[in-house]
């Protein structure tokens, strides 16, 4: 079973491995938290949920919990081919890919994503 399927899972994981915050910026979306570095404030991961159709991979009004993270192109184009992966959601879909936190995506690799993309957000 997955342990990144709760917004505390992801929180508690990004809080322990790396120096960032977490806010809420979105006033009609006060539940997306934004992760940053913590030093220059740059963004490193979205984290909502949102429905399938706004996600754009169906028609259900059914909500799923996403979050963005930075990526460089050729892999965003990969990923995107994968189960688990949209085109990312409020973010340039060149650089960002929405990881669908539902358990289709192993842990190991969710983890790897996201120091990628504190790596390429530093």
């Amino acid at each position: 079973m997955s342990i990144f399927t709760s917004p505390s899972a992801v929180l508690t994981h990004v809080s322990d491995y790396y120096d960032c915050t977490v806010d809420h910026p979105f006033k009609t979306h006060p539940q997306y938290a934004v992760i940053r570095h913590r030093g220059t404030r740059t963004w490193f991961g979205l984290l909502m949920r949102i429905s399938e159709y706004t996600l754009g991979i169906s028609d259900s009004s059914r909500e799923v919990l996403v979050l963005n993270l930075k990526a460089a192109p050729e892999d965003v184009d990969f990923l995107r081919s994968l189960p688990g992966f949209a085109p990312a959601y409020h973010m340039n879909k060149t650089h960002w890919v929405s990881v669908i936190l539902d358990g289709t995506v192993p842990d190991a690799q969710v983890e790897e994503l996201i120091a990628k993309s504190y790596a390429l957000t530093e």
